[in-house]
């Protein structure tokens, strides 16, 4: 997280709720429903001057009630290389 800008000493949590709301209206990229609910995988891109990358998020809505206010399950953070100029 560190690589793409998100660092706790330098107002990470507000960073990563903002990361948050975006993603509900990220584009999907997964998704699947078990017990618990349902779970959407969606992918906020992150892109400044040095590095490039993304944040997949699960939302999980429970009892899939897609209008509850879904809940945060897992944060995969992907770097993407930079290209050589």
């Amino acid at each position: 997280m560190r690589q793409l800008g998100i660092e706790e000493d330098n107002d990470g949590r507000e960073r990563l709720l903002q990361i948050f709301h975006q993603g509900l209206n990220a584009p999907q990229v997964g998704g699947k429903r078990d017990r618990y609910g349902t779970t959407i995988v969606r992918k906020v891109e992150i892109s400044k001057p040095n590095v490039q990358g993304a944040i997949e998020i699960s939302y999980l809505y429970r009892n899939n009630d897609m209008n509850s206010i879904p809940e945060v399950t897992t944060l995969i953070s992907k770097i993407y290389p930079l290209e050589e100029p």
